[in-house]
């Protein structure tokens, strides 16, 4: 699949970071190198070696399959220009809007969430009007963290776009409760060794 990301909380590099990290560590099985190393800049040899693999290995494998598109605010009427673009210029198969939120200068007066619910069915609208897939995440309310259970009613200003989805997966961190051994909700957590 070819995908375009349009993000808004991360820039280009970072996004570009992430997924070296995620070369070395997944395809190469490398992990001397943390995102904070590589940021910084300080590399052993050999790190710096395999970093030149994993640049190879992305420019190869992937690079022509992922645009990544960095907008410096929430803005759905553009991010869905992008998108249409992309798809119908250069054939991707796919995108990922990465924080799907509010955008700020709508310039109307509806209620915020009413706002949300329609930059998600014009979303939705290009992802079925052009047969792609189509991905955003959203921000659990803070009032969720800590929580063992979640559902969409944890959704950050935005419970009324589960109407719209049609496959709602939701991630949250692990909490204290759930890895102490002695919490009847201790989790067994799995733990990998590294080689």
């Amino acid at each position: 699949e070819r995908f375009t990301i349009v993000t808004n909380e991360s820039s280009k590099s970072d996004v570009e970071v992430q997924f070296l990290i995620w070369v070395l560590t997944r395809c190469l099985d490398y992990w001397k190198v943390s995102k904070k190393k590589l940021v910084s800049g300080n590399l052993s040899d050999e790190d710096r070696q395999k970093v030149k693999e994993a640049e190879k290995w992305w420019n190869t494998k992937y690079a022509k399959s992922i645009k990544v598109t960095s907008l410096s605010d929430a803005d759905a009427r553009l991010t869905c220009q992008i998108i249409k673009k992309d798809i119908t210029r250069y054939g991707f198969s796919g995108y990922l809007v990465d924080t799907f939120k509010l955008s700020m200068d709508n310039g109307n007066n509806d209620a915020f969430w009413m706002s949300l619910i329609k930059d998600t069915r014009a979303l939705t609208e290009i992802a079925m009007r052009y047969n792609v897939i189509g991905l955003m995440t959203v921000q659990l309310a803070l009032n969720s963290l800590n929580r063992c259970w979640i559902d969409a009613s944890c959704l950050a200003n935005s419970r009324g776009i589960k109407e719209t989805l049609s496959n709602l997966i939701m991630f949250r961190k692990v909490t204290d409760t759930e890895l102490d051994p002695s919490s009847p909700y201790f989790i067994h957590p799995f733990r990998h060794i590294q080689k």
